[in-house]
């Protein structure tokens, strides 16, 4: 076989490949919405814009929390419980 009819096999092989792959990607879009009339566009904007965030269960700080928030190591039993404090006044606040 010459150089020019292995040339002419790999473009066709090269061809048969690429329609394959594109009849795959049509095959995986999806098919177009039919349009929507001017009284549905309008209800659709009626619609709700926004919706509540998701509940989630309230973590509480850990003495290692609150050291790190005044950037010391070790802090006064006071200053503990003013955290707690305000701790539980965002706990109240927030759940």
């Amino acid at each position: 076989m010459t150089e020019l009819e292995e040339l002419k096999l790999a473009y066709a092989e090269c061809s048969r490949q690429r329609n394959e792959l594109l009849n795959k990607l049509k095959s995986q879009v999806q098919p177009e919405k039919e349009p929507v009339s001017r009284e549905q566009f309008h209800e659709h904007l009626a619609g709700p814009f926004y919706t509540a965030p998701t509940k989630r269960e309230w973590v509480g700080l850990t003495d290692e929390d609150i050291c790190a928030c005044f950037e010391a190591k070790v802090i006064s039993d006071r200053l503990k419980a003013d955290a707690r404090r305000i701790e539980a006044a965002l706990k109240e606040k927030n759940t």
